[in-house]
Parts: structure tokens; C-alpha cells; sequence
């Protein structure tokens, strides 16, 4: 492993020489785009992507730390898919990365040995589960409308919109309760129509519809997760989880989302989350006191099969 300094001045030259002697060692490729380094995937690996749930969020790194210092520690638990360097424009890293393993149960342990980990002396990093959302909310919705009625207006504007769904209405005439979720086939799909339609910028029926992330399914099985309301908007991840785990003992955060003047926070175990809950009431972060409550899972989606041969999955 290469040497670790605190020296800011980088030699850059000796970083390129160190990564290409390691891209050499492990069959790896790395290439440099929009101000990320990419490791790998391997040159042996096939077309199969590893699934959701296989990638990490690391961040408090070292400014002068390097894929040749951090691929010995981060592959101590699991092979790597790749792992992306965030680089500012002098050559020193942004302080965070996103790592790929290769299934997510080899996530959750890297996530669990990583997490608070003293990466050099008296510097610990931060690692959670990095949620990749594919499923929107959409509200306002007139409650007459079906899922076919929803899927085929949406598909023209939305691109790699999969299915939709919706929550049981019990009232006659009615098809849902003026709300809607909607899965695409991909990350990067979701991330464009939320960026285009986010919050109110999308009128349909002649009522205008609120669009957001929603929650990713899998988490909603159970209370693990913590609404933080009154955030000042300047605040950043990196310092909401340095006040929760000031706070906190042996607590592994699985997911950190901050939206506006809010935050999501998943927690490894419903204990985890009940703890939280508990010390972290009367917090303040810059000056703003904090709300904290429990985020419950929504209803139960209407599952009533395939429609124009697209599964409606829940």
C-alpha cells in the first residue's frame, strides 16, 4: 500500500505511476471522467452487474489518500465491481467515493467494518449503503384514475417508466388515494424525470402534481428509519452524521438522505433507530433546533397483475 502523507501538495506524477502499476496487479482499467476516477469493473467480470444493494458510500477520506491506499482496505471484504474517486481539479480527492461489491451481503459487511473506521491515526471515515432509487412518488392524482390511465400518460413523458402503483381506494368511483409510485427500469431514468418534474413542475389533468423520491421499498418492511424536520439548508451530510454519531454508540447507519429543510436517516436494526430517536430529540445542528421523528412505511400498493404486459411489482 502506498504511503499516506498529509502533505497538500500531491505528486501527481508518482500518484499516476503508483495507479498504473496497480491497474497492472489486479486486471483492473481506470480511467478519469467528469471529475471521478473509475476503478475497474475487472476485465474477467462478464456483462452481469452486480445487483442493488452492492454499492457503498465512504466518505471522510483523507485528501491525499488514493486508489492504491484505499483498494487494500475497501477489498478486505468482498471482491470489487468498481470504485469511483471523487477528484477536485488539483488532484486531490473530494473526500468521498463510492465502492461497488459484488453482492450485496458483501456490502453490508464492508459497510460494518468501515463505519467509523480509523482509516490513519485519530481519522476515522464514514460508510454507509448507498441507496440506488429507482421509484418516484408522484401525489395529487385525481382519484379516478387507474394504473392503465397513469401508465400510458406517463410513459410519454417520462423515459423507462416501468409500472406503476397505486394504494386501494375503498370509496365507490374511486381507484386510489390521490397518490401513485413509479418504478423505472433504472437509477439514472428516475433521476431525470425527478430532476425535470421536482417538486411541482408537472401539470397534468389540470391540476398541478408533486413528484419526488420515495423511499425504496425494501427499507419500508420494517421501523428502521428517523424523519428529521428543521434543517438548516446548508447543511451537509457529512456534518448531520457527525452530530448524530456525537451522539450515539455503535450505531451503523445503512442510508443518510437530506432533502430541503429534511433528512432521512436508515438505521442497521429498529433498535438502532429507537436509540436514535431517543438521544437525538433536543438536537441542534448551526444554530437550528431539530424535530425527530419515526418515518412509517406507506400502505400496502395494490398488486392486481400485469397491465399492457408490464409487471406491477410492489
Amino acid at each position: 500500500m502506498g504511503e499516506i502523507t498529509k502533505n497538500p501538495m500531491i505528486d501527481l506524477n508518482g500518484v499516476s505511476a503508483r495507479l498504473k502499476e496497480l491497474e497492472e496487479q489486479t486486471g483492473c482499467p481506470i480511467k478519469q471522467i467528469n471529475g471521478q476516477r473509475i476503478f475497474g469493473p475487472p476485465h474477467d467480470w462478464g456483462d452481469e452487474k452486480p445487483p442493488r444493494g452492492s454499492e457503498i458510500f465512504v466518505g471522510r477520506l483523507p485528501r491525499d489518500m488514493f486508489e492504491d491506499n484505499l483498494y487494500p482496505i475497501f477489498s478486505t471484504y468482498g471482491r470489487l465491481y468498481t470504485m469511483r474517486l471523487m477528484l477536485e481539479f488539483s488532484g486531490v480527492n473530494r473526500g468521498f467515493a463510492f465502492v461497488t461489491y459484488s453482492n450485496p451481503e458483501e456490502a453490508k459487511v464492508a459497510v460494518e467494518k468501515l463505519n467509523r473506521f480509523e482509516i490513519i491515526p485519530n481519522h476515522t471515515i464514514l460508510a454507509f449503503i448507498s441507496i440506488d432509487n429507482c421509484r418516484l412518488f408522484v401525489a395529487n392524482i385525481p382519484c379516478t384514475k387507474t394504473i392503465k390511465d397513469i401508465l400510458v400518460l406517463f410513459r410519454r413523458i417520462m423515459r423507462g417508466l416501468v409500472s406503476v402503483i397505486l394504494c386501494p381506494n375503498s370509496k365507490k368511483g374511486r381507484n386510489n388515494r390521490g397518490f401513485a409510485f413509479l418504478e423505472f427500469d433504472c437509477h439514472k431514468n428516475a433521476l431525470e424525470a425527478r430532476k425535470r418534474f421536482w417538486p411541482y413542475n408537472l401539470k397534468l389533468w389540470n391540476r398541478k402534481l408533486f413528484v419526488d423520491w420515495a423511499i425504496p421499498h425494501h427499507l419500508k418492511s420494517q421501523c428502521k428509519q428517523l424523519l428529521l424536520k428543521g434543517l438548516n439548508t446548508k447543511t451537509t451530510s457529512e456534518a448531520l452524521a457527525n452530530a448524530i454519531y456525537a451522539r450515539l454508540n455503535k450505531v451503523t447507519l445503512l442510508g443518510l438522505k437530506i432533502r430541503g429543510a429534511e433528512a432521512v436517516i436508515t438505521f442497521k436494526t429498529r433498535s438502532n433507530a429507537t436509540e436514535a430517536y431517543q438521544k437525538l430529540r433536543g438536537l441542534s445542528i448551526g444554530g437550528a433546533p431539530l424535530s425527530v421523528l419515526y418515518k412509517f412505511p406507506e400502505e400496502e400498493p395494490i398488486n392486481n397483475g400485469p397491465s399492457h404486459g408490464h409487471p406491477i411489482t410492489g
